[in-house]
Formats: C-alpha cells, sequence, structure tokens
C-alpha cells in the first residue's frame, strides 16, 4: 500500500527533491499497485506523499514531450479523480515531503510542471537534441571554456542562461544549482579518462575503471537516452565552438591574473560581414581588438 511505503521513508524525508529518493523498480511498482487500489479511498498525507513521489518519477521514466495533463497521471493508473482533488494531493504530498509548494506563474499555479521537475530530467526527452538535452550540454560547454576554477556564482549565471527555456519547474535556483554540480561532474568524468582515449570509449572505459559512477551522479544516469547525452557531453572541448553568436568570458590565466575575453561565433553561422575593424552583425556591430 502506498501509506505503508510512505512510512518506510518516514526516516528519510528531509526535503530533498523527490528524485534523489532515486526509487527502484520495485519500489515504483509497488506505489503503482498501491496507489491503484487506494487512492479513490484515502486522500491522507502518507497517501498524498505516495502519489506526488509516484507522479514525479512517473514524469522522470515516461514523459515524452507535448502539453502537461492530469490525464498523463490518472490515465497510467486507471483512476478518475478531479482536478480540484489532484490539486489537493499535490500540494498535501509537497508539504509532507517538506518540499516547497507548486512553482506559480502569470497563468497560475503550476501543479504538473512542478511535479515533472521534482523528477529530475524526463529521459526520453535527452534522446533528442534541443531542450533539455541542449541545456545541459550547453552548460558543459560553459564550465569547459572557462576552466576548472570556474566560480560559483559564473557557472550559475550560465545555468541561468541555458535553463531559461525550459519549463517554469527547472528554472530555480535549486534546479540551477543540480544542473551545476551534474555539468560539473560531467567535465570531471572526461578529465579522469585518459586524454587520447577516443570520446565514444569513454563510457565503457569508466564502467571499466569506476564501477557505480553512474549511482554517483547527481542527477540519475539511465537508458538509452542519458547515453545519448552523456556521449555528446563526452565530446565537448575547453575552447570548442560558442553556440550563441557572443558570450562574455572571464579567464583566469597562469600568472594569476584575470583576462575578459568575448567568444564570437565562427563567421559562417553568425551571417555577417568584415568591414576594417569591424564586424557588422546586422544591426549591432562589435569592435574587435587586435594584438
Amino acid at each position: 500500500m502506498p501509506m505503508d511505503f510512505a512510512a518506510s521513508i518516514g526516516d528519510e524525508i528531509d526535503g530533498r527533491p523527490l528524485h534523489l529518493y532515486r526509487l527502484s523498480e520495485r519500489r515504483f511498482d509497488e506505489l503503482d499497485l498501491g496507489l491503484r487500489s487506494s487512492l479513490g479511498r484515502s486522500r491522507d498525507g502518507e497517501t498524498a506523499a505516495a502519489f506526488v513521489l509516484w507522479a514525479a518519477e512517473h514524469y522522470r521514466r515516461n514523459f515524452a514531450g507535448g502539453s502537461f495533463s492530469w490525464a498523463f497521471l490518472t490515465d497510467a493508473l486507471g483512476l478518475r479523480l478531479d482536478q480540484a482533488a489532484l490539486r489537493d494531493l499535490t500540494a498535501q504530498g509537497l508539504r509532507k515531503l517538506r518540499r516547497p509548494p507548486p512553482r506559480s506563474s502569470d497563468a497560475g499555479v503550476q501543479y504538473l510542471r512542478t511535479l515533472a521537475a521534482e523528477g529530475g530530467l524526463p529521459v526520453r526527452l535527452l534522446a533528442h537534441e534541443g531542450g533539455y538535452r541542449t541545456a545541459l550540454v550547453g552548460l558543459v560547454a560553459d564550465l569547459e571554456r572557462f576552466g576548472a576554477g570556474c566560480p560559483e556564482e559564473q557557472a550559475l549565471a550560465f545555468a541561468r542562461r541555458r535553463a531559461a527555456r525550459l519549463p517554469i519547474g527547472y528554472r530555480t535556483e535549486e534546479f540551477h544549482a543540480l544542473f551545476v554540480q551534474f555539468a560539473r561532474e560531467l567535465v570531471d568524468l572526461r578529465g579522469r579518462a585518459p586524454r587520447d582515449l577516443a570520446d565514444a570509449d569513454v563510457e565503457s572505459w569508466l564502467d571499466r575503471a569506476e564501477p557505480g559512477w553512474r549511482e554517483r551522479l547527481t542527477l540519475r544516469f539511465d537508458g538509452d537516452a542519458a547515453r545519448a547525452l552523456f556521449a555528446e557531453a563526452m565530446t565537448v572541448r575547453a575552447g570548442g565552438e560558442v553556440d550563441e553568436p557572443l558570450g562574455r568570458q572571464l579567464v583566469r590565466e597562469e600568472d594569476g591574473a584575470w583576462r575578459a575575453f568575448v567568444d564570437v561565433a565562427p563567421a559562417d553561422r553568425l551571417g555577417c560581414t568584415e568591414s576594417g575593424d569591424f564586424v557588422s552583425l546586422g544591426a549591432v556591430r562589435a569592435r574587435l581588438d587586435r594584438e
């Protein structure tokens, strides 16, 4: 029963994001079966906690994009519940698990987007270029360009920019910090592998050299979609291409001094023309210093 499951993690409830409970296949199935049999009859705090734990993990495992709908949850459970009851369950369950209340926007309270974000990154969406995958790989590129000494505040600024187009639940300081930590972990993993190792071979090398490395990552890493993200992140190199036209960078040199630079994307991707000491970017002109 879901109430029994919620009670079994009582000592673990410490306010962590729900994806950090790392539900096993067995526990997820137990929640699913328990909720099917009891959710229509019980709406207490433990049942509500079980519901949000299940819902967050269901989003992580199975959300493949599209609009957010309560039917995505109720259809999977084979239940019919009105929206008022589902909203109450969500708010009550989050309180029970010591999580912040559902996020709000100009469109109202975002119950479903909050549940999705609590589950971490949807693994099915990581299989496709764009969105979540682009945000994380882009953040890895930001940190690689800056170097191992990238200050946390600068890294968080990178994360805010990269997450700006993700759903509202992922545009929080808590998730920005998670993105940064996960991206730093990916950079560190690539750095631990032999420098002459092919990018495609890093994952298998880690499996041999550091068994259990996936379980130590901040964000859960499983399935083909996660492997696609990892493989792309491993191709990122310090000094690689910049995916925005201009990017301001602050780099610490060998003498310990900080130098300011502007990263400029290749001209063939900017659609610009050179004019003397200037590069024309449509209505914007950026002067380039010459050595």
